[in-house]
């Protein structure tokens, strides 16, 4: 079993490795505002494909495990449908 002291130690080290990892982390990421870190857009766009999937997912699920309340929807989607007219 470790002693507090090679706890500390440890800890220690870990505290600098951090520190250093993001030192070099703002170093390599300092851009000028005028324009955007590279890869905003890329994640963005990850972000918003991921989130869609997500979304047929879970339509998918509610007519496959839910029909009642698919059912439930289609029937006041068709109610608003009418009154819009």
């Amino acid at each position: 079993m470790a002693t507090k002291a090679e706890l500390e130690a440890e800890l220690k080290a870990l505290k600098e490795e951090l520190a250093l990892a993001r030192q070099s982390k703002d170093s390599t990421t300092a851009t000028p505002e005028d324009s955007p870190p590279d890869g905003v857009a890329e994640t963005l766009v990850a972000d918003a494909e991921s989130l869609m999937a997500e979304f047929t997912r879970e339509i998918e699920d509610i007519g496959a495990n839910k029909p009642v309340l698919m059912v439930l929807g289609a029937f006041c989607l068709g109610m608003l449908m009418g009154r819009g007219r």
